[in-house]
């Protein structure tokens, strides 16, 4: 098909080069002028059917690539696959957390100041 559109384009625009090189010395004439406009349209057709050959041709190199194996590229990764056991956390069945816990608040703190255990630890040592 593309050789055909090929093909025909070219003698397209070959026929509209004759028509314009017959109406170039008979211009004046009414048979001049329309040889001239014929042959421009002609000539005109010709070099959109050329663009229109490269496009199909084109449009069937990437169909090809399309259907080509992928024999060269490696294949995705697919994601880790975890078992059940591991994403509930035994309690009532509910899923475990990602989300690390907040910092334990010290009791007898009434201003919002946030200790870690270890802090807690350290200062309940510390007090006599």
């Amino acid at each position: 098909m593309v050789f055909l559109l090929a093909l025909l384009s070219f003698i397209t625009v070959a026929a509209g080069v004759f028509g314009l090189g017959l109406g170039v010395p008979i211009r004046e004439t009414w048979f001049g002028a329309a040889l001239l406009m014929a042959g421009s349209v002609s000539v005109t057709g010709g070099f959109i059917l050329v663009g229109l050959t490269a496009i199909v041709h084109e449009l069937r190199q990437i169909r090809q690539g399309f259907k080509a194996p992928l024999s060269g590229m490696p294949r995705p990764v697919r994601p880790l696959e975890r078992r059940d056991e591991e994403r509930f956390d035994g309690v009532e069945g509910r899923m475990a957390s990602r989300m690390p816990m907040p910092a334990l608040l010290r009791g007898d703190a009434h201003d919002g100041i946030v200790m870690s255990e270890f802090e807690m630890e350290r200062q309940d040592q510390a007090e006599p």
